[in-house]
C-alpha cells in the first residue's frame, strides 16, 4: 500500500476532540486533510458528543481537554482523554485513537489504554495508535496525520479490513440506489411502496429494508475493493486463533433483542408461564409471509426445555419423560442412565445423540449479562394460541437467520415425513393376483394389523405428553 494508491476516503469520519479549534492555524490544517480526501468532524469534549458523530473510525484526540496550562502526572492525566473516549465508544466505534499534545510522549497511548481500563473496567474498543503527534506537527504539517494514519493501518489489519467492509457497502449502496432509481424516482417509491405494502400490510417497512439490503447485498462482491478485502482475509487468516471460542460473539451472530414496539417475528423466543413442566421457552414457527400478510389469526409455537448440566439429576427433566431412547434404558433399569443421557444431549455421537423431534439451540442467554446455556425446542410440544394470548408471555430473544431457516427446516421434515405400509419392507413374492389367495389374504391381514399398530402407538404417546 504506497502513498499514491492509500485512498484516504475509505477511512470513515476523522473526529477532532479538542477544546480549542476555532483559531486560523487550526482551519488551516483542516482545509489541507480535506482537501487529501478525509471527511472532518470535531467536538470539544465536553457534556454528550452531537447527535451527527457517526461513523467514526479515526479519533485525534488532545490529552488536555480542561484546559489546563500543566497536565497532572499519574493516572489522572489522562482520564478525561479517557472520559471523552467512552463517550464516543457509546455512539460509534470501533476506532484508532491518535493522541495529540504539546509534548507528546512515547509513553502516552499505554498510559492511555491503562487509564480506560482501570476506569471502565473494559479495553477502548479499537486501537491507540503507538505513534502521536504534537500540535505543532499537526498543524504545521497535516501531510503528517495522513503517513501516520497509512503506517498504522498497515500495521493493524483488523481495523484495516472493517474500514475496507465499509467501503464496499457505502459504494454497493450507491450501485443499488442508481439502478433501482434511474429516472423517474418519486414513482418508482411510489410503486414499491405500494407493491410491498399490498403484499406485507403492517410490516411493509420492514421488507422495504430486507429488499433494499438484499439489492445492495448484489454488488457488493464486486470490484478492486472486494478483491483486496479477500486478500485481507486470507492474510489474516492465516493467523490461528489460539484462545478459546468468544461465546459472546457466537451468541450474538445467532440471537439478537428485538425493541419492544417491534412486531412479532418468526424466530421469537418467549420466556413462558410454564415452567413447572420445564416448557420454559416457546419459539414462533409460524411462517414469515403469513405474518406479514396477517393470514395468521393465531400463531405456531414450539416449547423448549433448557439443556443445563445441573439438571440432568433431576428425574422431571424432558429427556426422562418424552425420548424414547432414554426411557427404554430406564425401563432396562441401565446403572448409569444419567450419565448415559448426559453424554446423549451435550456430547452426541452418531451412536447416542437425541432423536430427530429434539432440536437443540445453543449458546443462548436471556440478556447479555446473564449466563450462556442451550435450549432443546421438541417438535413434537407444540402449540398454537391467538396472538392475545402471546401477550401473556415474555419476549425474550429472537433466532436470526440462517439459524431460524435450518429449524424450519428440519420441523417440516419432522411433521411431514411420509409413513410407508409395512408391504414395502419385506420382499415377500406373490404367486397370484387372485386376493382370495391365502397369501395375499395373509398379506393384506399383516399390513391392517400393522397399521393398527403404528396409529395406537402415536395415539398412546400424544396422550401421554398431553397427561
Amino acid at each position: 500500500m504506497t502513498e499514491q494508491q492509500f485512498d484516504f476516503s475509505r477511512i470513515g469520519r476523522i473526529l477532532f476532540v479538542d477544546d480549542h479549534y476555532d483559531d486560523s492555524s487550526v482551519q488551516e490544517a483542516v482545509t489541507k486533510i480535506v482537501q487529501m480526501g478525509m471527511s472532518i468532524q470535531f467536538w470539544n469534549g465536553k457534556g454528550i458528543p452531537p447527535e451527527a458523530i457517526r461513523n467514526v473510525r479515526i479519533v485525534i484526540l488532545d490529552l488536555n481537554l480542561l484546559g489546563l496550562d500543566t497536565l497532572p502526572q499519574g493516572d489522572s492525566r489522562y482520564y478525561p482523554a479517557a472520559e471523552a473516549l467512552k463517550k464516543i465508544a457509546d455512539v460509534t466505534g470501533p476506532f484508532l485513537v491518535i493522541m495529540m499534545a504539546t509534548e507528546f510522549d512515547n509513553k502516552d497511548p499505554k498510559l492511555l489504554a491503562r487509564a480506560y481500563e482501570s476506569q471502565y473496567g473494559t479495553k477502548i474498543p479499537g486501537f491507540v495508535a503507538t505513534a502521536g503527534l504534537t500540535k505543532t506537527e499537526e498543524l504545521e504539517d497535516p501531510s503528517l496525520l495522513g503517513t501516520l494514519i497509512k503506517n498504522e493501518l498497515q500495521n493493524n489489519k483488523s481495523l484495516d479490513l472493517i474500514l475496507l467492509w465499509e467501503v464496499l457497502v457505502d459504494r454497493a449502496k450507491d450501485r443499488a440506489l442508481s439502478d433501482l432509481f434511474r429516472s423517474d424516482v418519486e414513482n418508482t417509491v411510489l410503486a414499491l411502496i405500494n407493491s410491498l405494502s399490498d403484499d406485507y400490510k403492517e410490516s411493509a417497512g420492514r421488507e422495504l429494508v430486507s429488499t433494499l439490503l438484499r439489492l445492495v447485498s448484489r454488488r457488493v462482491n464486486i470490484g478492486s475493493d472486494y478483491e483486496e478485502l479477500n486478500r485481507l482475509v486470507t492474510e489474516i487468516n492465516r493467523k490461528r486463533f489460539s484462545g478459546t471460542p468468544d461465546l459472546v460473539l457466537i451468541h450474538r451472530r445467532m440471537f439478537y433483542t428485538p425493541s419492544g414496539s417491534e412486531p412479532l417475528w418468526t424466530g421469537d423466543i418467549y420466556q413462558t408461564t410454564d415452567q413447572a413442566r420445564f416448557n420454559d421457552y416457546a419459539i414462533l414457527l409460524t411462517p414469515t409471509c403469513d405474518l406479514g400478510q396477517e393470514k395468521a389469526s393465531h400463531l405456531r409455537l414450539c416449547l423448549g426445555f433448557p439443556l443445563k448440566t445441573e439438571l440432568v439429576k433431576n428425574p422431571e427433566w424432558p429427556p426422562y419423560t418424552r425420548d424414547h431412547g432414554v426411557l427404554q434404558k430406564k425401563k432396562g433399569n441401565m446403572p448409569d442412565l444419567e450419565s448415559w443421557t448426559e453424554r446423549r444431549y451435550f456430547k452426541p455421537d452418531i451412536m447416542n445423540k437425541p432423536p430427530s423431534r429434539m432440536y437443540p439451540v445453543w449458546h443462548f442467554a436471556e440478556s447479555d449479562e446473564k449466563e450462556m446455556f442451550g435450549i432443546c425446542f421438541d417438535f413434537d410440544a407444540t402449540v398454537t394460541i391467538g396472538q392475545d394470548d402471546l401477550k401473556h408471555w415474555k419476549r425474550i430473544s429472537r433466532l436470526d437467520s440462517p439459524h431460524i431457516e435450518d429449524m424450519l427446516q428440519k420441523f417440516g421434515s419432522h411433521v411431514f415425513r411420509l409413513g410407508t405400509p409395512e408391504i414395502n419392507k419385506s420382499p415377500v413374492r406373490l404367486t397370484t393376483a387372485r386376493s382370495n389367495r391365502p397369501e395375499r389374504k395373509a398379506l393384506r391381514n399383516k399390513g391392517e394389523r400393522s397399521h393398527h399398530s403404528s396409529s395406537s402407538r402415536s395415539q398412546t404417546f400424544h396422550s401421554q405428553y398431553r397427561a
